[in-house]
């Protein structure tokens, strides 16, 4: 301790490495003369031009100019290396990102980009179901036009068989009309053969013209009766081939009618589930979603809290260090101590 306080202004100098113009510098420097004492400092320490240089002692003359010694430059200097290590640790800095709230919200992100997709899945199914829908109304109107045309050709056929039902109620008429005439002519011939009892054939006379004529009207009237009967037969046919038209129309109509309101019945059901499950996701993801965020912003708040708090513990124990470091210093180096002081009070 006492060989230390013998020491000279030139060894305390070179033990600081300082040169005496530097130490003129830094004194005019901390008078408030900032431009000029710099050109100084930069002349009279042989300022060098490479970058590399010239940088580390730019950044230790404005921390000399700011108003900080050397011990606590060298404090600084150590703690940035140690700064230095810590974030060259990438096992350390994705630790910290792990837990930084910006990654927490990407990952919320992609859980709500997974949960858009399954959202989008359902919507695809619903236009598949609503596509299958359309098909099976176009289905149904297909059916609708063939019974359009089914119900079309019933018409015709209903048309026809009234023109035959007129035409045979017109044969009727003039069959009932040849029959009034053939009785009639019955009784003529009958009257006549009451008087002549035999009818020679050379006998030329109205008798024999009204024989033949009478026969020849039977054999008239039974060619009508027959063909009469074939037009009731086919009118007959042809009611019954329109019974069972319709019957099949009325049929087709029941299943038509059935196959829409079934369609139109489990159309709508799909739709109703498949809105209710879209509907329940949502709030269902949305409720979550609150949930997260409220847990999320208390969790960050009270991380945010523990690390204010421990930032402000770790600079009281950085300024206890400091103090300490500088009682230490300067309880070994009283010249070091005094000059401090002197820059406090010019200060």
């Amino acid at each position: 301790m006492l060989k230390k306080e013998k020491l000279s202004y030139k060894e305390i100098l070179d033990e600081l490495n300082l040169t005496e113009d530097t130490l003129s510098s830094l004194e005019r420097v901390m008078e408030g003369k900032n431009s000029s004492d710099s050109e100084n400092y930069r002349n009279h320490t042989n300022y060098s031009n490479n970058n590399e240089e010239v940088a580390p002692l730019e950044i230790t003359q404005k921390l000399r100019e700011s108003g900080l010694n050397s011990f606590e430059i060298n404090f600084l200097a150590s703690f940035s290396e140690k700064l230095k290590g810590i974030l060259d640790d990438v096992g350390g800095i994705n630790n910290l990102v792990k837990i930084s709230p910006a990654y927490k919200v990407k990952q919320a992100l992609n859980v709500a980009r997974e949960e858009l997709h399954y959202l989008k899945s359902h919507i695809q199914k619903l236009e598949k179901t609503q596509e299958d829908a359309s098909k099976l109304k176009n289905k149904i109107f297909q059916l609708q036009s063939e019974l359009g045309t089914k119900n079309q050709v019933i018409n015709n056929q209903e048309q026809v068989i009234d023109n035959k039902n007129q035409i045979i109620e017109n044969q009727n008429k003039q069959l009932d009309d040849a029959l009034t005439l053939n009785d009639q002519l019955g009784e003529q011939l009958n009257s006549y053969k009451r008087n002549k009892t035999v009818v020679p054939d050379y006998y030329p006379g109205r008798g024999k013209e009204r024989y033949y004529s009478a026969n020849e009207r039977d054999f008239e009237l039974f060619e009508t009766r027959k063909k009469n009967q074939e037009l009731l037969e086919e009118l007959q046919r042809s009611e019954k081939e329109f019974v069972e038209l319709k019957e099949e129309l009325e049929i087709t109509k029941g299943k038509t009618t059935k196959v829409v309101q079934d369609v139109e019945r489990e159309y709508k059901d799909k739709i109703t589930n498949l809105r209710e499950q879209i509907d329940s996701a949502v709030n269902k993801k949305q409720k979550e979603w609150d949930q997260y965020y409220a847990r999320l912003c208390e969790q960050h708040k009270v991380e945010l809290l523990t690390l204010q708090k421990r930032h402000d513990e770790h600079i009281v124990n950085l300024k206890q260090n400091i103090e300490q470091r500088e009682k230490e210093f300067y309880g070994s180096n009283p010249v070091l101590e005094l000059f401090s002081k002197v820059g406090r009070k010019i200060k």
